[in-house]
């Protein structure tokens, strides 16, 4: 073997061994390569549900919303596993194969994880549309510790984009991973472990329906909403979402530091804002930021009765000649979680203006356990 050959045998080697140490951490890899076989491995499967529109309302909970829209499903997806020792295991992007109307549930992903140990699985959907493009996610580092304020991490958002940012922190608990525990084939092969996650929407939606019942045509041009923010948590923080086998936000914590602010939800054209008499119209969708309890200093923020909640929050609708038809404070609208659609029910009458809410919070639906989603 001459000196070259030798040469090339050793960068080759340092390389092997320099790739085997520091493992993929970057988005020019897919994610480090799985071995499946080991003992001291296990095989996670993990699939991702976007909530779907068709539960309930508090107040009715057979209430049936429209189906979500293009910009409420996920376009792309991204999972990342942390190692009880807080050590990264893997950060994968997942390729959707999704059509363009975007996916509600997806695919098992599989995962070749340590086994014998609890794992923390993040989902983050549509990263595209954070602020920084999904940097903070995105480089996040295979075979390095997770930043321990990882879960505290903000976004400040001027105007919501869609396709919706949607995220999800879940625990995987060491019993499911433990070997002894894990099924087997017939030949002795340990079986997947399956995991399916409920991302959340990290978004208000509001939907304005105004009944026009004067005797004259109204053009509706500007529609406010006070009390909301620009800053939140990355991912759904000290959330209590489940009752009676239901997901409803019920508990929920926002950044310290925020200022309340008015937010133009739109502003409409003549053409669009018109409302002729006896005619319903309906305005939006319109997404903003979950905003917090105004008032309350305790953490996480509990949503009072939504009946008798007093709401921190108001509206105000401008009619085209300047002229204001509704400002004032929402009737039952005590809170204001992420991954909730306010629809907002306006009657014009000859004496007086009507205004009421309806929250549907979005919720997965279960499905036939051999079909869908696992309950």
């Amino acid at each position: 073997m001459n000196r070259i050959t030798i040469l090339l045998s050793q960068i080759i080697l340092l390389v092997a061994v320099t790739f085997s140490i520091t493992g993929c951490v970057t988005d020019n890899y897919p994610d480090c390569p799985d071995t499946p076989g080991s003992e001291t491995t296990a095989q996670l499967r993990i699939r991702v549900a976007a909530p779907d529109p068709q539960s309930g309302s508090r107040s009715d909970i057979y209430y049936i919303d429209h189906e979500a829209l293009k910009g409420e499903l996920m376009h792309s997806l991204r999972i990342i596993i942390v190692r009880e020792d807080g050590t990264v295991e893997h950060n994968r992007s997942i390729n959707l194969n999704a059509p363009s109307e975007g996916l509600k549930l997806t695919d098992y992903e599989t995962f070749i994880v340590k086994a014998n140990e609890q794992k923390t699985v993040y989902a983050f959907a549509n990263e595209e549309s954070l602020p920084d493009g999904g940097y903070a996610v995105r480089s996040v580092k295979i075979g390095e510790k997770l930043r321990n304020d990882f879960d505290q991490l903000t976004i400040t958002v001027g105007e919501v984009k869609t396709p919706l940012f949607m995220s999800r922190k879940t625990i995987v608990e060491k019993s499911r991973l433990t070997l002894d525990n894990i099924s087997t084939d017939d030949s002795g092969n340990p079986l997947p472990v399956y995991h399916t996650i409920f991302i959340i929407r990290a978004s208000v939606k509001f939907t304005y329906t105004i009944t026009n019942e004067l005797l004259a045509p109204v053009t509706i041009s500007q529609i406010m909403v006070n009390g909301l923010t620009k800053k939140e948590y990355l991912l759904p923080t000290d959330i209590n979402d489940i009752i009676n086998d239901k997901q409803y936000i019920t508990q929920y914590s926002t950044p310290t530091d925020l200022e309340k602010g008015i937010k133009i939800l739109a502003n409409i054209t003549e053409e669009n804002g018109t409302i002729a008499t006896n005619e319903t119209k309906s305005f939006g969708p319109y997404y903003c930021n979950e905003a917090p309890i105004w008032g309350v200093t305790s953490m996480p923020f509990t949503v009072p009765d939504e009946q008798t909640g007093k709401s921190p929050y108001t509206t105000s609708i401008t009619l085209s000649d300047g002229s204001t038809l509704w400002d004032g404070a929402f009737n039952n609208l005590p809170a204001l979680p992420r991954n909730t659609h306010v629809i907002v029910y306006i009657a014009i009458k000859q004496q007086r203006i009507d205004l009421s809410v309806t929250v549907i919070p979005y919720t997965g639906v279960w499905l036939n356990p051999n079909f869908g989603i696992d309950r």
